[in-house]
């Protein structure tokens, strides 16, 4: 997806999200260290929850390079609070009401139904570095983001 990797060396989106603890997050609580977003499709599903699992296992790594990890969908904060219970470990859970961060980052859906899978590394001065974009490879994600951020 060209417009996916059109990101790479500009401002990640502003943006305003509530977390699965109801606590708000933006853009600007990005500044300062290294980020892993992971946009996925739904909470609880079969894809996703292998998804978040592996990022959980790697929890420690994606820590000993500075990064912080949050998991981003439309889901509300009460699925993700159920859905962060299911996958254990610590990452956060940001809602994306009305998919409006999904849309400002030109984000779209397989086969017009099922949100794309997109995971972005956003450096300490909030510009996107790396993109992964993989509906099936749902560990690629993981380890994709482990290998840029061991290069950096």
């Amino acid at each position: 997806m060209a417009l996916v990797s059109s990101w790479i060396g500009k401002p990640f989106p502003q943006f305003l999200m509530n977390s699965d603890s109801e606590q708000e997050l933006s853009n600007k609580d990005l500044i300062g260290s290294w980020n892993v977003m992971f946009f996925y499709p739904k909470d609880r599903s079969p894809g996703c929850s292998v998804q978040a699992q592996t990022f959980v296992l790697e929890e420690e790594r994606f820590l000993s390079y500075g990064a912080k990890v949050f998991g981003v969908s439309s889901d509300s904060v009460k699925s993700h609070a159920r859905f962060k219970c299911d996958i254990g470990g610590n990452l956060t859970l940001l809602c994306d009401h009305k998919s409006s961060l999904r849309k400002k980052l030109g984000l779209g859906r397989t086969l017009g139904l099922i949100p794309h899978r997109v995971t972005f590394v956003i450096d300490p001065e909030g510009l996107v570095q790396w993109v992964f974009n993989s509906q099936m490879a749902v560990k690629k994600h993981v380890y994709g983001s482990l290998k840029y951020l061991s290069t950096v």
